[in-house]
């Protein structure tokens, strides 16, 4: 039976499983809240001042670069939250999936996800990929779809990864950033950049999860009752965000985006419902063993799922100390998340001219 790259940790998951359930205990009155007014589609404003005003300034931006279309309703009016999106969100979301694949490590059975953010850079989290000497041996495989449909058929791609051309990775906020080879591809890939900027999303707004749910499972799509839940600037928690998409083991490294296709997180867990006094809790209230834990998954009252987000990636992978062989290849990469065509929320191909 394969083996879930969530196994592949030096410390035990479920010391980390724990610290995120006690992340999401102190904010369940939030997220209780914020769920009550999705489900009620009241639209009320869920952010706090500082985030808001970041958000609407963006906005603004936005509208003035001609990124946005400035909604003009008539006589017609929304019904509760606004859900107008442009009708191009189908095609921007098939291109941004055309970056998402499965992490591979084929001689250890081991399977979770990862997605180009570069023209040969991907990223997914460290518990997937915790060392260059796994990196080494991992593929990244693209074009692992269904093809129900004929007119649109994938290619499936194992692509190699390159460590000793760009590796950066960190245990805290559970990312791997990883070169792969591009080189021999009949075109060049999508990718999706990692955006330092804020202000990309608010409270209650919609996510979507493109991912690969399982040991050797399609890619699928959540964006059904997927909301972002929680998020705080400042705290303790600041590096975290808290959404409703559905995942499963396997989904590790998945990205998280707005409904604009930019990437808000990092997907790195589920987080499990806890009592006051931190013990994991299943579907009946009733307290976990860490043994019951391990071997019964499927009893826990999961609650939300937790990313990292990539604003704080980005700042992460900027002072991060990397060989000086690598310093070339990490600078190009911000240099070019941080260029105006990259801004630009359409996913990419190439270098865009840098």
């Amino acid at each position: 039976m394969p083996v879930l790259v969530e196994e592949l940790v030096t410390d035990d998951p479920t010391d980390e499983m724990v610290k995120s359930a006690a992340r999401v205990h102190k904010r369940l009155d939030r997220i209780a809240s914020t769920q009550k007014e999705i489900g009620e589609r009241r639209g009320r404003n869920l952010e706090t001042g500082h985030r808001r005003g970041r958000f609407e300034a963006r906005e603004e931006r936005l509208r003035a670069e001609g990124a946005v279309m400035a909604a003009e309703l008539g006589h017609e009016r929304t019904i509760g939250s606004d859900d107008w999106l442009d009708y191009e969100f189908l095609e921007q979301g098939m291109l941004a999936g055309q970056s998402v694949g499965q992490v591979t490590v084929e001689y250890l059975d081991l399977y979770g996800s990862g997605f180009l953010v570069g023209p040969n850079v991907m990223l997914t989290n460290n518990h997937v990929l915790p060392s260059a000497t796994v990196a080494r041996a991992a593929s990244l495989r693209l074009g692992v779809e269904t093809d129900l449909f004929p007119a649109f058929p994938s290619k499936e791609v194992d692509l190699a990864l390159l460590p000793d051309e760009l590796f950066i990775t960190n245990k805290s906020l559970d990312f791997t950033l990883v070169a792969v080879d591009t080189s021999w591809l009949d075109e060049e890939p999508y990718w999706i950049p990692l955006l330092k900027e804020q202000g990309k999303i608010k409270i209650g707004h919609p996510v979507n999860v493109i991912q690969h749910p399982g040991p050797k499972a399609k890619k699928q799509l959540a964006v059904y009752n997927s909301h972002l839940l929680d998020i705080e600037d400042g705290g303790e928690d600041d590096p975290f965000c808290w959404y409703s998409a559905d995942t499963d083991r396997g989904s590790s490294g998945s990205p998280v985006f707005n409904r604009r296709w930019e990437v808000i997180a990092l997907h790195h867990r589920a987080v499990p419902r806890s009592n006051k006094k931190g013990e994991v809790i299943d579907v009946d209230g009733k307290t976990m063993s860490r043994e019951r834990l391990k071997n019964e998954p499927e009893k826990v009252d999961w609650i939300a799922n937790e990313g990292v987000r990539a604003s704080r990636i980005v700042q992460a992978i900027e002072t991060a100390e990397c060989y000086p062989a690598q310093e070339q290849a990490r600078n190009r990469i911000l240099k070019l998340w941080s260029s105006p065509r990259a801004r630009k929320h359409h996913p990419k191909r190439g270098w865009l001219g840098l």
